[in-house]
């Protein structure tokens, strides 16, 4: 049996094809037929074209450009002067193709730029049926063949093999006509009618002499962790980017409901209405926002601060960020919602730490001048490795568990110690590069917590453990009031020592860091 693999629509999702690619890999596809639109709407182009490229090195691959990759060249001509047309600004009219042009390289652009619209697919082993393959149609990558469509029908009697596959519609399935089978992926990574799955299809082509041969379809519906996908559009800036066109991507990925082209229309015409011209992409943001309105479509990075419990209740249950204010003292109308206050007035701080509970997304504690503090995630292991096997810090700091057993418990801590306490160990990010530097934060300790750090070789003895430090105890000051610090450190560690008497050299005298000397045993 022998066995192609078939994807198209990642859209940058590299959640969704990471499970695909494991499910195939595994179902023994032989080779891969790659059907466009790899990259924009999610929030990791780069992830997955390198991805693609890993695939491509390990298996055939036969490769097509589909409408996505078709805009980026254009984008990209535009630039350069050798074409007319508007230069992508951030917004949500273009804010999503910019933010993916922005992460392709060279290597991606002269890519697509060697792929067809279309190819004749001719298997390596001898004897099986070809495939007319493509993106939207073989004449044109934004033509939309739906299942059973008049124009679907045409393009089956004129194509020149007995199966043709296409893609683009992001609607999964298949149709026969007078002894020719239509194949539509669906997408990968935007699929429509099943929110938290992603389509794609294997074939598959018994080669034994004794049978005529043909390709049986197993279309896939494959679970991934769409929340996954949904927490990174928040945490990359590509929210930002597009605020209400990503939002209709969330939306689609929560609901399987894609309403994009109605949206994007609906805004050029407000506007259009309102001032006399669209003038795409520069599309001011209150339209998309009224167009969603009424489409019925929510705002998923709002953070509804609201005293009605029912409603409270309600955005619950949709998984919908939510505050509740219970005023009169009945906490039992508000069951099922995770944060309640008796305060109308809750600050950006709490409401963005709720978003990123909602959403999964680690939540970031502070910014310094040259860090980023924040919550950390099991993918961030690989960057500690090396950090806690550095020989400085073996003297001080206990060492990781084995890889799989640290995995899991920086799983269970996140879900656990930080939606419990509010606070833990923390990662450390270098600002410019986005390198992770080491770990610090306050490790729950009964009715204390203990203050701790660890710093990479190469930013030690440049004040950033201070730095870090100082913007930890802020924010024990402002969130945590009334918890106790102390911290353990071995009295052969000088700069500890120094770094602890110079924060305490800073702080109240109510607020000072109580300090535990330990010796260190001896090898």
């Amino acid at each position: 049996m022998y066995k192609v693999g078939v994807i198209a629509d990642i859209h940058g999702n590299i959640e969704a094809l990471e499970a695909v690619l494991s499910y195939m890999e595994e179902a023994g596809c032989d080779e891969y037929l790659l059907l466009g639109d790899y990259i924009s709407d999610a929030a990791s182009p780069r992830e997955t074209m390198d991805r693609l490229y890993k695939l491509m090195d390990a298996y055939p691959c036969t490769a097509l450009r589909g409408n996505r990759e078709e805009y980026m060249l254009s984008q990209k001509r535009v630039r350069e002067g050798r074409e007319i047309g508007p230069v992508w600004i951030p917004g949500s009219g273009s804010g999503s193709l910019l933010y993916t042009y922005e992460r392709l390289n060279q290597r991606d652009f002269a890519f697509f730029d060697s792929l067809p619209i279309t190819f004749l697919y001719e298997s390596r082993v001898e004897g099986l049926p070809r495939i007319r393959c493509c993106h939207g149609s073989p004449d044109n990558a934004r033509h939309l063949l739906q299942i059973g469509a008049q124009d679907t029908c045409d393009e089956l009697e004129r194509a020149d093999a007995d199966y043709l596959i296409a893609a683009h519609t992001h609607i999964q399935g298949s149709f026969s006509r007078n002894g020719k089978l239509y194949m539509n992926t669906g997408s990968l990574g935007l699929a429509i009618d099943a929110p938290g799955y992603a389509h794609a299809i294997i074939l598959s082509c018994n080669t034994g002499d004794e049978v005529k041969k043909r390709w049986e379809p197993e279309f896939l519906e494959i679970p991934y962790d769409v929340n996954k996908a949904i927490s990174k559009m928040f945490t990359t800036g590509f929210y930002d980017m597009a605020p209400w066109f990503v939002n209709n991507n969330i939306h689609t990925l929560r609901t399987g409901i894609d309403v994009t082209p109605i949206l994007v229309e609906s805004a050029k015409k407000l506007k259009i209405e309102a001032e006399g011209e669209d003038n795409w992409p520069d599309i001011a943001e209150m339209y998309y926002e009224k167009a969603a309105g009424e489409l019925g479509m929510p705002n998923y990075a709002e953070v509804v601060v609201t005293a009605d419990a029912a409603e409270a209740r309600s955005r619950a249950q949709k998984k919908l960020p939510v505050i509740g204010v219970c005023i009169a003292g009945n906490y039992s109308d508000f069951d099922g919602v995770s944060y309640v206050t008796d305060d109308m007035d809750v600050s950006d701080d709490y409401k963005r730490l709720v978003l990123a509970r909602c959403y999964s997304f680690p939540y970031t504690i502070a910014e310094t001048p040259r860090t980023i503090i924040r919550e950390t995630v099991p993918e961030d292991l690989d960057e500690f490795i090396p950090i806690y096997e550095d020989e400085y810090v073996r003297q001080f700091v206990e060492p990781l568990y084995s890889y799989d057993e640290e995995k899991a418990y920086l799983e269970d801590y996140r879900k656990n110690v930080y939606s419990f306490f509010e606070y833990g160990m923390w990662s450390v990010l270098d600002k410019k590069s986005g390198k992770i530097i080491g770990r610090a934060g306050l490790e729950p300790k009964g009715e204390y917590a203990e203050l701790g750090y660890v710093l990479d070789s190469d930013y030690r003895g440049r004040g950033i453990a201070y730095e870090v430090c100082s913007a930890i105890m802020d924010y024990a000051r402002r969130e945590l009031a009334g918890l106790e610090i102390s911290a353990r450190v071995d009295k052969e560690n000088y700069r500890s020592l120094k770094l602890l008497n110079k924060l305490n050299e800073t702080l109240e005298a109510d607020r000072k860091i109580r300090v535990e000397y330990t010796q260190k045993k001896e090898s």
